[in-house]
């Protein structure tokens, strides 16, 4: 399999590309970060990861071509300003349109630690316009 996580620099996506490289079936990934420094020191050399420069507001920093899967963690915005529906549709429409644009990208997984803190239920993930990738169920 030939993954990306975008973005890769939050505690849920390095947990996902600790196990990912761990299982037998992984060939490579991408992680996509913005800030260099953010990548662990265990995965700079990593033979099978590779960090690539990328801003999820940055529709032409998105290159999604090559990759059967994408991870995607909607990250906070630190801008103190944006809200988060307004923030959520712009990232979720870029992840969207590069996942178009690729032609090779056949599943996208949802990442969160949103409501890891409730016991039970349900939490309602504010990602409206992924639904609309053709092949979303």
């Amino acid at each position: 399999m030939r993954i990306l996580i975008a973005p890769a620099s939050p505690q849920t996506a390095q947990a996902t590309i600790t196990a990912l490289l761990a299982h037998p079936d992984t060939n490579y990934i991408r992680g996509l970060y913005r800030n260099f420094h953010r990548v662990p020191p265990a995965l700079q050399n990593h033979p099978h990861f590779d960090p690539y420069p990328g801003d999820l507001t940055v529709p032409a920093t998105l290159n999604f071509h090559g990759f059967d899967t994408v991870f995607f963690v909607l990250p906070p915005c630190l801008d103190g300003r944006t809200p988060l529906d307004e923030w959520a549709t712009t990232v979720s429409t870029n992840i969207r349109l590069a996942i178009q644009r690729s032609g090779t990208v056949r599943r996208l997984v949802l990442l969160s630690s949103l409501g890891a803190e409730i016991g039970a239920g349900t939490v309602r993930f504010p990602f409206p316009l992924l639904a609309s990738h053709p092949g979303a169920s």
